[in-house]
């Protein structure tokens, strides 16, 4: 904890408010903090925060800043700093005690840094969904949706931000339903959901990014056409795409040997594999097919892919001017050390270079 001593904007910078704290160690810490469109400095002085400390400093805007403070983001346009005037200075937080304050503050998006192998790492909930940010401050972000079974800090992913980061990206993910810290059934899994928090993810990427790029991997390359044939994406990354889930839904049924007429009866069945595909969201599906995608896309998919068919993919690489590099050996799941290593030689080859665009600004939006 710390108490906020002084504080004052910061020259040519628009969001940015410069705190000087009291963490309680005799030596004043500077933290620059983004939060200028909703309090003044006359607002903050006197109140204790919630700091975190364990940071590599970094330069924001000409200000060395030695930390973080907590906020949550509770609606739209509305961000709150977590106020602990009741505790002392200097005093330490518990296991997972920010988190839990916040979540119960808010329940929106909970802003702290962390480090992980040497990787830096912002753990945030927008509008609820648990996510990350991958690497230092940026103009440039790719969006980051992985696929079933998996979640927001998987191997790909972290492969992602590790190839992302020296070109001057940020990396964001995110947990889709019932994936990763998600709850289980609440709520489904189902393409009208990931849609709807693909939106979410996108609205907040659009007021944090001047430029987006996304990466997407199996059923989150599906959810990304589905939610984004509007937005204006740089370049898109797809890892073993599902391109057309009705067509996979359909064949999921043939292989366990269920019908739609069971399926529409019942409303959900369970497969021969373990998934459970539900009538709503298979006519959800039908109902939404993917008919326009603009970006600029590469994808990598592995010959021996036992789920997208080939040839489903051609017609989807020929009907939107994609680049498809097909990989000897390789499967649907890249999980394999020579697997692993040519998605990451891809990686490093595909991803765009953010561009210099933000340092020729006259004035920064930091």
């Amino acid at each position: 904890m710390a108490e906020v001593k002084d504080c004052e904007p910061v020259k040519r910078a628009k969001k940015l408010l410069k705190l000087t704290l009291d963490d309680g160690s005799g030596t004043p810490r500077t933290v620059a903090s983004g939060i200028a469109q909703w309090y003044k400095p006359e607002d903050l002085i006197g109140h204790k925060v919630v700091l975190v400390a364990n940071l590599k400093p970094a330069v924001l805007c000409g200000v060395e800043s030695q930390g973080m403070i907590l906020a949550a983001d509770c609606a739209k346009d509305d961000v709150k700093v977590l106020f602990v005037d009741n505790m002392p200075a200097g005093a330490k937080s518990g296991k997972n005690f920010g988190r839990r304050r916040a979540e119960m503050h808010c329940a929106a998006r909970l802003i702290l840094f962390i480090r992980s192998d040497e990787m830096e790492m912002e753990t945030l909930f927008i509008r609820g969904i648990p996510a990350v940010v991958w690497g230092e401050l940026s103009h440039h972000v790719l969006i980051a949706v992985h696929g079933n079974l998996s979640h927001k800090t998987d191997t790909v992913i972290r492969l992602l931000a590790e190839a992302a980061m020296p070109k001057g990206l940020q990396v964001l993910s995110f947990d889709l339903p019932e994936h990763g810290d998600r709850p289980k059934g609440n709520p489904p899994c189902k393409a009208s959901a990931a849609k709807a928090d693909l939106g979410l993810v996108m609205e907040y990427a659009k007021s944090r990014w001047r430029e987006i790029s996304l990466f997407a991997c199996s059923m989150g390359a599906y959810f990304s056409l589905l939610a984004y044939p509007d937005e204006t994406i740089r370049q898109c990354l797809f890892l073993s795409p599902v391109v057309d889930m009705r067509r996979l839904i359909e064949n999921m049924l043939r292989w366990s040997n269920l019908s739609q007429q069971r399926l529409a009866a019942e409303g959900e069945l369970v497969t021969v594999a373990g998934q459970t595909l539900y009538w709503d969201d298979y006519c959800f599906i039908k109902a939404h097919p993917v008919t326009r995608w603009e970006p600029q896309t590469e994808i990598l998919y592995g010959e021996n892919d036992g789920l997208c068919e080939r040839a489903v993919l051609d017609a989807f690489v020929q009907r939107f001017d994609c680049r498809l590099q097909v990989v000897k050996q390789g499967e649907h799941w890249f999980h394999t050390p020579e697997q692993l290593a040519v998605y990451r030689n891809w990686l490093e080859k595909r991803i765009e270079p953010a561009s210099s665009e933000y340092d020729l600004k006259g004035e920064s939006e930091c």
